[in-house]
């Protein structure tokens, strides 16, 4: 940014001692950390009051939200700290001291040099990430062979087989859905070839009595995580 400098922002230790060379008898309060989550980031958020006299029925407030982990070299291992810090400053920025140039603290902006950018916006369509959902659930249904197979695929094309990987690209998971559907038919054909012609030998029962099922078993232990098990 053209001409930044943190010297054109007041630290919070200079606020605090103007605020109380000016309120003797002032007293700034914080509160306790909360912890608050916005989709799939977490904050600290800490809220601090400013009151100039010991019945101020209109205290100062001021926010501030810490991500964390921290970000920064400023913030690591110190983020509830530096939400605390961060909401004095504005509360007394709030009632006056040492505002001139901006509500912003030092403490607050230098926290922020260094911050990694945000991620972009996620650009897959929930019916995008709804296939692949249900690529992933046909996927934990394989049998050992088939299972094989689509990992010898993945890996000829360089790729993940997650829920993450085929939610993030609609194409793999275009490709994993086309090679399912191969392997079904494949399973299918080669069932078909392997029933019996004809006579009682279709209904004839096992040797422990139950009828004899055609489909491999459903592999009911496959884990409900993100990846396909091995």
């Amino acid at each position: 940014m053209s001409g930044f400098s943190l010297d054109n922002y007041v630290d919070v230790a200079e606020r605090n001692w103007k605020f109380y060379e000016l309120n003797p008898d002032g007293r700034i309060v914080a509160s306790l950390p909360q912890i608050v989550t916005i989709g799939d980031r977490t904050f600290i958020a800490v809220t601090a009051k400013v009151y100039r006299t010991p019945d101020d029925p209109r205290p100062c407030v001021g926010t501030a939200w810490e991500p964390f982990p921290g970000q920064t070299p400023y913030t690591r291992d110190s983020e509830m700290m530096n939400a605390e810090t961060s909401a004095v400053g504005r509360a007394l920025a709030l009632a006056g001291i040492e505002a001139r140039r901006s509500i912003a603290s030092r403490d607050e902006v230098q926290s922020r040099q260094h911050q990694p950018a945000a991620p972009a916006e996620d650009t897959v369509s929930a019916a995008d990430k709804a296939r692949a959902d249900v690529c992933f659930d046909r996927l934990k249904m394989l049998g050992a062979e088939d299972r094989k197979a689509v990992k010898k695929f993945a890996g000829e094309h360089d790729q993940k087989i997650t829920r993450g990987a085929l939610r993030s690209d609609p194409d793999w998971r275009a490709q994993v859905d086309e090679l399912l559907d191969q392997l079904k038919a494949a399973r299918a054909d080669s069932e078909t070839a392997d029933l019996p012609s004809s006579g009682a030998e279709d209904s004839a029962p096992d040797e422990d009595g139950s009828d004899a099922a055609i489909h491999g078993s459903v592999n009911s232990d496959a884990p409900s995580g993100d990846e396909v098990p091995s």
